[in-house]
C-alpha cells in the first residue's frame, strides 16, 4: 500500500508532503511514514520520517525529525509497542536522543527494558513503570 499526498489540513493543523508505505512482506520495514511538513498553532515539525517494523506481538519504531519554526530542535526517537498478559498496552522507549532548545537529552540513555508507559484500552489508568531523561549540563 503507498499513499501519497501533497498536503492535507486537519482541525487547522497542516500536513505537507506525506508518504505513506506499509508492505508486510518487506523484510527491511513493514511500514515507513515520511511528511515535509506539520505546521500546528502551538508547534511546527519538519523533515519528520518513521519506519516500523514488527517482530514477534511487538512493534518496533525509530522516527527522525526536526522541530521549531527554525528546525532547531531535533528528536531521535526508538519506541516500541506491545500489549501485556493482562492486555494493556505497554509503549517502552528505547535509547532515544532529543536536542531541545540547545540542551541534548537522552531518553533511557542505559537502554534498559524498564522505561515504559504501561495503559489500558480506555485510556483512563497510566503507569508510568520508569522513565529516565538524563543530560549532560
Amino acid at each position: 500500500l503507498d499513499i501519497k499526498s501533497p498536503s492535507i489540513t486537519i482541525n487547522e493543523n497542516q500536513f505537507s508532503g506525506i508518504n505513506i508505505d506499509i508492505d508486510n512482506k518487506n523484510p527491511l520495514y513493514n511500514a515507513f511514514i515520511s511528511l515535509d511538513s506539520l505546521h500546528t498553532k502551538y508547534y511546527d515539525i519538519s523533515d519528520f520520517n518513521l519506519i516500523n517494523i514488527t517482530q514477534n506481538d511487538t512493534l518496533f519504531f525509530r522516527t527522525e525529525f526536526s522541530g521549531g519554526k527554525n528546525k532547531e530542535d531535533k528528536y531521535n526517537l526508538n519506541l516500541y509497542h506491545t500489549i501485556n498478559k493482562d492486555k494493556n498496552s505497554v509503549v517502552g522507549f528505547k535509547n532515544s536522543q532529543v536536542n531541545f532548545k540547545n540542551s541534548l537529552w537522552y531518553i533511557n540513555e542505559k537502554d534498559d527494558l524498564k522505561n515504559k508507559i504501561v495503559f489500558d484500552k480506555k485510556l483512563q489508568n497510566f503507569d508510568f513503570e520508569t522513565l529516565i531523561f538524563s543530560n549532560n549540563n
